[in-house]
């Protein structure tokens, strides 16, 4: 008689949701399908403390697990997994995959063990023979958990296949569960109780292999908040025409955000919570005009620049103060810039240093090429070089480098991200898994295509995947970090911005089967940058700009007049700085020298005392190395000064402003009167978004909360107007209360 062929059931790419049965064909269907569960016992951030080396701290659904770099992540709709080998929709056998599979309920009567009886009462119904069972103990984050294995043989006709699978299962319910993914129970009935489980996939051989590997992971398992969080959702007024051809959004350091509409010629700004600030904009051709806005950012003064498409290839660059103040005008098009020149600006992007950096195309020189232009803040031309042509997003990182994301010629499958210097020499590529994670060219089953990018203070990229729809994370290098899906949750992505610490907005239409407003969406990062501290407030909004923009019209236009003078400060100070080292070590020739050029760049009633008693020195004692002792800060003035720094210390800026301007009436000093002048220019800014916000809820009605921003903006800089206008406020709302 011929012996039956034996065959290994093929593994399916299962995306159903299962019920409380079909736990055995869920198994030997090698299916990668997990339950997305986000309740967390408390919040803090993961972090790759104790982690051995060669593993990293992945999230995964519900829990952080001690991953080993060289398994790669596969994205579900509702959740996570990681595998090693082939990707598990390639069709070849062999790879471990491991999903965690978050809570679910127990079938029948519950427990456990309920699961495992599910499997066993499947395989006497599918006559599956030599069924063997396999369980053994182990602990999942703490929990007492059941490694559970399983194998047989099922025979059609005169075909036997072999099925087998694998899964681990928590022993105790799954406390704290914030997350319910069946319908709740009916009124009276006792709360159903979950379990967390861990699904397997791969044949005996793999799963064998890499057993200890995968106790290893699940026993060091933690609980933890998700990478990305979803802490604020703001709709923000889209109806009819309004809001649907939008580009954005962009986020400045303070959290204010920004949003334009292509055909209304408007931009919208947008307080951290979705209070709207401002709106401003009309259509035209003229100055503070537009023709078709296109892109948007922040520069780092809290300017809006916004690139407009305009007619006969004179596109360009506008930035405004946040009222809508037009502050300058740069022409970026071909009719000026020739082959430099770029006419239809799709991506906008501002550097911490005020450099301006253009992507789009142009229609000279190779045809309808495609471009990335960098300007100087002043509007002149630093660099530019070509792009592919089917690049999809863009994002600037600290120090001016570039990130793209594009398809490479001839494949839309795996798309790439491309980390760039500012001159355009490429520094590191990547697709889906990041750098350093092998080739990709046997995993055909991955799809790939970021169509949005953003980045932090720390150079971390974030890159939304249209194919799986979910948000990867990638560190400065393109070394992969986390992943999160949104497929369950979110609707249509349409647009996403970083702030400096990570925290995301993304830009949400919805999809066909919701009713929800559109919206801008906050996500919490767990994970926060470090933004660099420059020495003076947190800047939770920026200086207002009363002086010349630094973007302006043609190559020999002026810059920023207030710009100039800072760096012309700067430099004397340096000066004046190298000049005491060199009066310190003896070279008085050399001192008086820099002395001198730092009093031309700036007077300084105090250095001029000082050179003058040096040069008296050197005339009477030639060959002396002896000099004059500078003047001594009087104690008073350096007793307010510290003072000053203590308040700042505190939080208290405004009474630390006050105590500088006391240290100054005691004593002159040029360096402290810049830094107190700055100090108060971002507390009246402050105080001006505070009252524009106030407006804001006092439109809407929301008295009391305009109240409170009234008077939250006194704290940060008072003024007599606001501070009367708001007393007359509260005895209103007080009035409603007791007519």
């Amino acid at each position: 008689m011929k012996e039956p062929k034996k065959e290994t059931v093929p593994r399916q790419n299962a995306r159903r949701r299962p019920g409380r049965g079909g736990i055995l064909l869920l198994l030997v269907g090698m299916c990668s399908l997990v339950f997305f569960a986000d309740g967390v016992a408390r919040r803090a951030s993961a972090a790759e403390e104790d982690v051995p080396e060669g593993m990293a701290l992945r999230w995964a659904n519900a829990l952080y697990l001690a991953v080993p770099r060289e398994w790669k992540p596969v994205v579900e709709r509702d959740g996570v997994g990681f595998f090693k080998g082939i990707h598990p929709d390639a069709g070849a056998d062999g790879p471990v995959m491991m999903v965690m599979v978050g809570l679910m309920e127990a079938p029948g009567a519950g427990g456990y063990r309920a699961f495992l009886e599910d499997i066993e009462k499947g395989a006497k119904k599918d006559d599956i023979a030599n069924f063997t069972k396999r369980e053994e103990d182990i602990t999942v984050a703490g929990l007492p958990a059941l490694f559970y294995s399983f194998s047989g043989d099922v025979r059609k006709g005169e075909v036997s296949r072999s099925v087998e699978g694998n899964l681990v299962i928590c022993k105790e319910p799954w406390k704290d569960d914030k997350i319910s993914d069946s319908p709740p129970s009916l009124p009276g009935d006792p709360p159903a109780e979950r379990f967390l489980m861990v699904m397997l996939g791969g044949d005996a051989a793999s799963i064998e292999a890499e057993r200890e590997t995968i106790k290893h992971m699940l026993g060091s398992a933690r609980r933890d908040a998700p990478p990305l969080r979803e802490a604020a959702r703001m709709p923000y007024g889209a109806e009819g025409e309004r809001f649907r051809f939008t580009f954005g959004p962009a986020v400045a350091a303070d959290g204010v955000l920004a949003l334009g509409d292509s055909r209304a010629y408007r931009v919208t700004l947008f307080s951290p919570d979705g209070a709207v600030l401002a709106e401003w904009g009309s259509k035209g051709e003229g100055d503070g005009a537009f023709s078709y806005p296109r892109a948007l950012a922040f520069g780092p003064d809290g300017s809006v620049y916004v690139a407009d498409d305009r007619s006969g290839y004179t596109g360009d660059v506008q930035r405004f103060s946040r009222d809508g103040r037009l502050l300058a005008r740069v022409s970026v098009g071909t009719k000026l810039l020739g082959e430099q020149g770029i006419n239809y600006v799709t991506h906008l992007g501002v550097s911490e240093s005020g450099e301006i950096f253009l992507a789009g195309q142009n229609s000279l020189g190779d045809g309808n090429s495609a471009g990335m232009l960098r300007l100087s803040p002043e509007g002149n031309v630093l660099s530019r070089f070509q792009v592919p042509q089917g690049f999809r997003a863009m994002t600037l990182l600290p120090g001016g480098k570039i990130a793209l994301a594009y398809a490479p010629e001839g494949d839309v499958r795996a798309e790439r991200i491309a980390a760039h210097a500012p001159s355009g020499e490429r520094l590191a590529e990547w697709s889906i898994y990041g750098t350093g994670a092998g080739a990709e060219d046997i995993d055909e089953g991955v799809y790939f295509r970021p169509t949005f990018l953003a980045g932090d203070a720390e150079g971390r990229i974030y890159a939304f995947d249209d194919a799986e729809e979910a948000l990867w994370m990638y560190g400065p290098d393109g070394v992969f970090l986390q992943v999160v899906p949104l497929g369950r949750s979110f609707g249509i992505m349409e647009g996403l911005a970083a702030t400096p610490r990570g925290d995301l907005i993304l830009q949400e239409r919805p999809g066909s089967m919701s009713a929800s407003p559109a919206a801008l969406v906050r996500f919490e990062n767990a994970f926060p940058a470090r933004v660099p501290d420059d020495g003076l407030p947190s800047a939770f909004v920026s200086p207002p700009v009363e002086t010349a923009p630094p973007v302006a019209a043609g190559g020999d236009a002026p810059g920023d007049p207030l710009l100039e003078e800072l760096e012309r400060l700067r430099k004397a100070l340096t000066l004046r700085e190298e000049g005491a080292a060199k009066e310190k070590a003896g070279d008085l020739s050399g001192a008086v020298e820099l002395f001198r050029e730092s009093l031309a760049l700036a007077p300084d009633a105090e250095l001029e005392a000082h050179l003058a008693a040096l040069e008296k020195s050197r005339e009477t004692s030639p060959g002396s190395d002896a000099s004059p002792v500078p003047p001594s800060v009087p104690a008073d003035a350096l007793a307010r000064y510290e003072e000053g720094v203590a308040l700042q210390r505190q939080g208290r800026y405004y009474e630390a402003l006050l105590k500088y301007r006391e240290s100054l009436a005691v004593n002159e000093d040029a360096a402290l009167a810049d830094y107190a002048d700055s100090l108060e220019r971002l507390l009246r800014e402050r105080a001006q978004t505070l009252v524009a916000r106030a407006i804001a809820y006092q439109k809407e009605g929301r008295l009391e909360e305009a109240l409170a921003a009234y008077r939250k903006s006194l704290e940060s800089y008072p003024d007599p107007r606001i501070a009367e206008y708001a007393d007359k406020l509260e005895a209103i709302l007080k009035a409603r209360k007791n007519p």
